[in-house]
């Protein structure tokens, strides 16, 4: 249409209707593409990083990764591992029979230590499984990294949490 008009200097009202409906058409299948490759690349980026890690945990099977919660959802917690860059999952399952998943404050909770994990938290983990197959990364959680006079504040936020959730998770 800009050609057309800088061109030709032929802007009339039926050019530019024809343009319009014209872009519509552009403009949706060029937001469909985008999408489609985007989900494309997420799927390589997946695949590649659970194909480093299973070549990672054959070479290394004793190595303990730092990380960062980036998500917390009810099967888990998502983390991104500093130095490699991959993301995978800790399953709640296995941090123990008494963690719970809160959805109104987005964190998973003990109900005995009164532990809480949410975003941003620093762990210390191990990879225990790496499947290219299914693009899933999972981790065993071996310590949480905050400092040791964070602990007693973390307690206080977790029992503030079960009071004011208004249910009783003990």
């Amino acid at each position: 249409m800009i050609r057309i008009y800088l061109f030709q200097h032929k802007l009339d009202p039926k050019t530019i209707d024809y343009y319009t409906k014209k872009l519509e058409d552009v403009a949706m299948q060029a937001s469909s593409r985008e999408k489609a490759s985007e989900n494309a690349e997420r799927a390589v980026n997946k695949l590649k990083s659970a194909e480093l890690m299973s070549y990672y945990i054959v070479d290394h099977p004793d190595d303990l990764l730092q990380c960062e919660v980036i998500d917390v959802k009810p099967e888990g917690l998502y983390v991104f591992v500093d130095g490699l860059n991959v993301e995978g999952l800790v399953p709640i399952k296995t941090l123990g029979d008494d963690y719970v998943f809160s959805e109104d404050y987005c964190c998973i909770i003990s109900k005995g230590s009164k532990t809480r994990y949410n975003h941003g938290t620093r762990l210390l983990v191990k990879c225990t499984r790496a499947s290219k197959e299914d693009k899933q990364i999972d981790f065993k959680l071996v310590k949480d990294l905050r400092l040791e006079n964070d602990s007693n504040t973390v307690e206080k936020d977790a029992k503030k949490l079960t009071l004011t959730n208004g249910r009783n998770q003990e």
